[in-house]
């Protein structure tokens, strides 16, 4: 296995017979959304020990939202933006949280870390990535959207150093709050995006030889 569980290795003879040749465990913009989810229903779950506004404490989050919305005015959806069905679509407010564009950028010349041990002629590689995670806070009306958004900066800003210090991330900003904008749905809604930027690095290595490549490679000499 990898030294770090954050490293990547394509190898032959080192390897477990019932392992992969190709193993990745760098984070992945799923990673990044379940860690945000897991952040932001705490925030909301049934303590409520994370809110600094009184006039939003009425608002919570439970694993199975009620459907009759009569019964539990203040419960909260917070999801992935794209789980959506169709018996959660009444359910505001809501927290929506979408992966965006992910973007690696070469550190070394070719990638490779230098002066790092080798053994059994291996290399070691590594990345450096630029990714952002928008949140987005849909409200009944504007003044709660405010609310709750200003409420959900504050707590995704605040907890950057200890996330930093805990993760893999380099990085963790949330540099913008947008303004609140009219939402078109089957009733009048209103939503406010909050943009938030992270930095991270990977590593993997390479063994001289992969059955993996060796075939790819000798076809592609031969034409």
């Amino acid at each position: 296995m990898a030294d770090n569980p954050r490293e990547t290795w394509i190898g032959i003879d080192d390897r477990p017979e019932d392992e992969s040749p190709l193993q990745h465990s760098e984070p992945s913009r799923l990673a990044v959304t379940g860690l945000l989810l897991e952040m932001l229903r705490g925030m909301f779950g049934e303590t409520g020990t994370n809110i600094i506004n009184p006039a939003i404490s009425e608002y919570y989050w439970v694993p199975e939202p009620k459907g009759n919305l009569e019964d539990a005015k203040n419960q909260m959806l917070i999801e992935e933006v794209f789980s959506w069905t169709p018996d959660k679509a009444g359910i505001r407010p809501a927290i929506l949280i979408k992966g965006n564009r992910w973007q690696d950028r070469r550190v070394t010349l070719g990638d490779k870390v230098q002066h790092a041990p080798q053994v059994s002629g291996e290399e070691k590689y590594y990345r450096h990535v630029t990714g952002s995670h928008t949140v987005f806070v849909v409200g009944r009306t504007s003044a709660q959207t405010e609310l709750l958004a200003r409420e959900v900066y504050l707590y995704l800003s605040s907890f950057s150093p200890i996330i930093v210090k805990e993760t893999c991330f380099e990085r963790w900003t949330v540099p913008v709050l947008e303004g609140v904008q009219e939402l078109e749905e089957y009733e009048e809604h209103f939503v406010i995006p909050i943009n938030l930027v992270y930095e991270l690095s990977y590593s993997w290595k390479l063994f001289p030889v992969t059955r993996l490549l060796q075939g790819v490679l000798t076809n592609f000499e031969t034409k």
